[in-house]
């Protein structure tokens, strides 16, 4: 197993806990015709309306946040498709690559044609996992990526 896998696999399944817990008593709030929301936790122990959205940086800060959950943006500068694995460079070219996002096997296809990435500027969402000295979020599904076009800071008007 990579380093921090249990550590991220740990996080993944205490969120799936809790959205499962959060299901079970909307259903049963439903099942019982409640006409007002009932109070399950006490108003200080309530967190999900607390949930803090992960922070988007750049492809190069990427290795400042192992083992954090964030948004990566970057220009895909090399989509390498192998058996087993697809690599999406950011930034630079391999192997001065700064970050890359990786797509195995099992969940390619969701995906459509991903040389249509190429040259792109994309937002990947996930845990940033280090892979020999190198950060990396692996895409298990497409809501963890999206085409934002440029990839350059908005330049703000002087004011006059």
């Amino acid at each position: 197993m990579p380093a921090g896998y249990t550590k991220a696999a740990k996080a993944v399944a205490e969120r799936q806990a809790a959205l499962a817990g959060y299901r079970l008593a909307d259903a049963i709030q439903q099942y019982l015709k409640c006409a007002h929301v009932v109070a399950l936790l006490p108003a200080n122990t309530y967190t999900a309306s607390q949930a803090v959205l992960p922070k988007k940086i750049g492809a190069a800060q990427a290795k400042n946040y192992y083992d954090e959950t964030m948004v990566v943006r970057g220009k895909v500068v090399r989509v390498t498709v192998r058996p087993n694995v697809v690599f999406l460079g950011f930034d630079k070219p391999f192997p001065n690559t700064p970050f890359t996002a990786v797509i195995f096997e099992e969940n390619v296809s969701q995906f459509g044609d991903l040389q249509r990435l190429q040259n792109q500027g994309v937002e990947v969402s996930g845990t940033i996992t280090d892979y020999h000295d190198m950060p990396e979020i692996v895409l298990e599904s497409t809501n963890q990526l999206t085409v934002v076009g440029s990839t350059e800071p908005a330049i703000t008007p002087s004011a006059k």
